[in-house]
């Protein structure tokens, strides 16, 4: 497992692993010809052709909409065929789904809506998030109009955001 990681000014990393020296035989498939080390040190160096933009930071209380559901429900007019018309039910109630995530307070004041207007990034995991939102409930009335709801859960976009590459639960200065 890893030990240690240590981010360093110059742009390198150093990396440290603890390895029992049977495992690594193990996976290097036989008896290696040099004496092994239960500690393994290695460094790398990034090279960076722009400059780094700030980041975003999450704070470290979560909020208290991790432990819901977010949900949106839309209708939809007859469109002719019962299936065309679900999706485009569909589609609007991902479109409220998007405006209820971007709504999403990180901290008093502060809104996912913000992350996406700092960096695209953001755009993309919205986008992504509410693509794979499940379908809760599609009910089809006898005028042949739709009504569809979608549910997409509050630790997933957390996780989510917190996975993208941002700096996960820490505070800004």
């Amino acid at each position: 497992p890893l030990t240690a990681l240590e981010f360093r000014e110059d742009q390198s990393v150093q990396v440290e692993l603890a390895v029992e020296p049977q495992e690594l035989e193990r996976r290097l498939g036989g008896r290696p010809t040099v004496p092994l080390q239960p500690l393994l040190r290695g460094e790398a160096r990034v090279s960076v052709d722009q400059p780094a933009s700030a980041g975003v930071v999450i704070p470290l209380r979560r909020p208290a909409w991790v432990d819901q559901a977010i949900s949106a429900t839309a209708d939809a007019p007859s469109a002719g065929l019962a299936l065309k018309t679900a999706r485009q039910a569909e589609l609007a109630a991902q479109d409220r789904l998007r405006e209820a995530i971007l709504r999403l307070e990180l901290e008093p004041g502060r809104s996912i809506a913000e992350l996406t207007r700092t960096d695209s990034r953001w755009e993309r995991v919205v986008s992504r998030l509410v693509s794979e939102a499940q379908v809760d409930r599609v009910e089809y009335f006898p005028d042949g109009s739709t009504r569809v709801s979608v549910t997409l859960d509050g630790q997933r976009i957390w996780r989510e955001l917190s996975q993208a590459g941002i700096q996960p639960f820490q505070r800004g200065k």
